[in-house]
C-alpha cells in the first residue's frame, strides 16, 4: 500500500503542492463530520483530510475534494439521485468524496483502513456504480499524476454566476484512474 507521506513528497516534487500549500483540518472538525454523515472514515481519508483537507495547492483545482466541500457535494448527489429516480440512493456507510461535473466519486466507510472508490455518472441513464480505484491511495495517486500533467492547461470546467459547471472548452470528462 501507498503510504500517504509518498503522496505528499510527489506532489512536492512535482510542485503540486509544497508543505506551505497544505492546510488540513483539526481531527475535532473531522469527528464531527463522521457524526454529521454517521459513519467513521476511513484512516487514509482521515489522514487526507488532516493534512490537506482544505487546501492541497494545485492538486484538484476543479474538482469538489475539500472538507468544506463535503456536506455541499452530498446534498448535490441528492439533488441529482432525486431528480433521476428515488432508486439511486447510495448505502448508507457511502461517502461521496469528489465532484466534478457529472461525476461524483465515493467510498464504502465500512472500517477497511484503504478503500476502493467507485464513481457514478449522472449522464448516464441509470446511476450504475462503476469501481474507479481498488484503493483511495491510488485514487489519490492518480489524481495527483492527474495534476501533473495538467500542470498549465486550461481547466475543462468553470462555475457560472448560478453556481453551475459549465464547459469551457471541447474537454468534457472528469479524471479518470490509471
Amino acid at each position: 500500500m501507498i503510504q500517504f507521506d509518498e503522496l505528499i513528497q510527489l506532489m512536492s516534487e512535482h510542485s503540486i503542492a509544497h508543505s506551505h500549500d497544505l492546510v488540513g483540518v483539526p481531527l475535532s472538525e473531522i469527528k464531527a463530520m463522521e457524526a454529521y454523515f454517521n459513519v467513521k472514515f476511513p484512516a487514509l481519508y482521515v489522514q487526507f483530510l488532516f493534512t490537506c483537507g482544505r487546501s492541497a495547492g494545485k492538486l484538484a483545482d476543479w474538482t469538489a475534494i475539500y472538507f468544506d466541500d463535503l456536506k455541499e457535494i452530498s446534498e448535490e448527489y441528492s439533488f441529482q439521485a432525486n431528480a433521476q429516480s428515488s432508486h439511486n440512493k447510495l448505502h448508507s456507510n457511502a461517502l461521496i468524496i469528489a465532484h466534478y461535473g457529472t461525476y461524483f466519486d465515493y467510498i464504502h466507510c465500512t472500517g477497511v483502513a484503504d478503500p476502493e472508490v467507485y464513481r457514478v455518472d449522472f449522464r448516464l441513464s441509470t446511476l450504475e456504480p462503476t469501481l474507479l480505484s481498488n484503493s483511495l491511495a491510488l485514487y489519490f495517486k492518480s489524481m495527483i499524476m492527474q495534476a501533473i500533467d495538467n500542470k498549465g492547461n486550461i481547466e475543462p470546467f468553470y462555475i457560472d454566476e448560478c453556481g453551475n459547471w459549465q464547459a469551457d472548452d471541447l474537454i468534457s470528462e472528469a479524471p479518470g484512474v490509471e
